[in-house]
């Protein structure tokens, strides 16, 4: 097992949930954010969880909610707000593109 030291810079998480397809796995979803998950050539996308999947009333018969956690953090410097906003976005956008995806809270 390879150690790996704990970064001396703080995390931040923000939450996301999407309604999707039914059949739509959701780590497509996960995938397309571990992807786009970068500030310049550093990944800042530390974890990613799905704390939730609905299926019910509020949604469409043929589609779910899916509802993620993500931690950013940087190995190299403390990130800013406007830093994690702008991946937090590029994540946003590309899930909506990428698996066709409506945005139901951030």
């Amino acid at each position: 097992m390879k150690f790996v030291p704990t970064s001396r810079y703080p995390s931040v998480t923000r939450d996301l949930a999407f309604v999707v397809k039914r059949d739509l796995p959701a780590s497509k979803i996960v995938d397309v954010i571990r992807r786009c998950g970068k500030l310049g050539k550093e990944s800042i996308v530390r974890d990613v969880d799905v704390f939730d999947v609905y299926e019910g009333e509020h949604v469409g018969a043929d589609e779910k909610s899916i509802a993620l956690t993500m931690t950013f953090q940087s190995e190299h410097q403390t990130l800013t707000d406007e830093q994690i906003t702008e991946v937090f976005n590029t994540i946003i956008e590309a899930i909506q593109t990428q698996c066709k995806a409506v945005l139901r809270s951030a």
